[in-house]
């Protein structure tokens, strides 16, 4: 859809993982979205949809993500996420081969 197609000339993901309870992402911003952090924007932006889907698809599982705030009713990601700037061509090869060997790893 054209929100869709939006985010995406406003992102370019390089690697990304999807972890149990966590994921990780390495993106690049492209195109600023008004003054929001592209952290803040990719939250939003994925909450909406977590929302949409689970509405219609699975709602028995919507309660588990029910807040009690004055602005908003589910809440699907975690206030204090850890976005690092990945300042060096090393910085990036290491963050890159951690999510690629983070999935193996015996926890």
């Amino acid at each position: 859809n054209a929100t869709t197609l939006k985010i995406k000339s406003r992102l370019g993901l390089y690697a990304f993982v999807i972890m149990p309870n966590h994921i990780h992402l390495v993106w690049r911003m492209l195109e600023m979205n008004g003054k929001e952090l592209p952290s803040t924007s990719f939250m939003k932006y994925t909450g909406h949809c977590f929302l949409k889907d689970l509405l219609v698809y699975h709602p028995q599982i919507l309660p588990f993500f029910e807040v009690n705030t004055s602005t908003r009713q589910h809440h699907f990601w975690q206030r204090n996420s850890l976005p690092i700037r990945l300042f060096s061509p090393d910085v990036w090869r290491q963050k890159i081969n951690y999510i690629h060997v983070n999935p193996l790893q015996e926890k």
